[in-house]
């Protein structure tokens, strides 16, 4: 007699809706050399775009589900580039021209239980990072390139505001602590007005020793870049 099998309980990932599509590009497609895959579907009238990013954490590895609104259902991939004086991005059907990156676009018609739970705001929050507050941009610039680095992952910057105060911020793991998987360290600082640019430029050299400011491109090969993400509010992240 055959028994059907049951599927395993799955927690939904940690929500974080991202404030515009061309910062889902930029998440997804500026700085990293592989393409990756978006999700679209549908909630009652709600149509939803998003993927999926993981932080090794406290006690294994904390999904998380990076989202946007979207108004129509897309096309097959979102092109992203972002040379020249500004970014650019868009939907399109095919994925031929090299000046562009291309992220694949999954049209669901019936999405996971856990994705819809993500964006109804049914998930249990996990315990909180470690909170650091650094003293300016270049401190945060450093602490994501030495960790670039070490682990060869761009992690992204995450731009949101707290009690009227912009802030940025990027939650990096230290793997192997103790007893944990990680020790999740977020950095962050405050900023006095939004950030210029979707890209942090750096440079150390001589004679002008560091240079760091936002940019709107990642042109100039004389620089390093770390991408700033603009979001609704990171939920890991508790009051400070």
């Amino acid at each position: 007699m055959l028994h059907r099998l049951e599927p395993m309980p799955v927690d939904p990932p940690i929500p974080i809706r991202v404030q515009t599509t061309l910062d889902l590009a930029r998440l997804v497609l500026a700085l990293v050399e592989d393409a990756t895959q978006l999700w679209f579907f549908k909630v009652g009238r709600r149509s939803f775009i998003g993927t999926m990013l993981s932080y090794t954490y406290w006690g294994g590895d904390l999904p998380i589900f990076a989202y946007a609104r979207i108004d129509s259902p897309p096309s097959a991939f979102l092109a992203y580039r972002s040379g020249g004086e500004r970014e650019e991005h868009f939907f399109s059907n095919e994925a031929e021209d090299p000046k562009y990156k291309y992220a694949l676009v999954v049209h669901l018609k019936k999405p996971p239980r856990i994705f819809v739970e993500a964006v109804e705001g049914r998930y249990n929050l996990p315990p909180a990072p470690v909170i650091a507050e650094v003293d300016d941009v270049a401190s945060l610039a450093r602490a994501l390139l030495s960790a670039s680095a070490r682990n060869g992952i761009q992690y992204p910057i995450w731009h949101f505001r707290r009690n009227g105060v912009d802030i940025l911020g990027a939650c990096i793991p230290f793997e192997h602590y103790y007893n944990a998987d990680a020790l999740p360290i977020f950095y962050f600082v405050r900023l006095r007005s939004s950030p210029s640019g979707p890209f942090i430029k750096y440079r150390a050299s001589k004679p002008r020793g560091e240079e760091v400011s936002f940019s709107k491109s990642t042109v100039d090969a004389r620089y390093l870049y770390l991408k700033i993400v603009s979001i609704e509010d990171l939920p890991i992240v508790p009051s400070f």
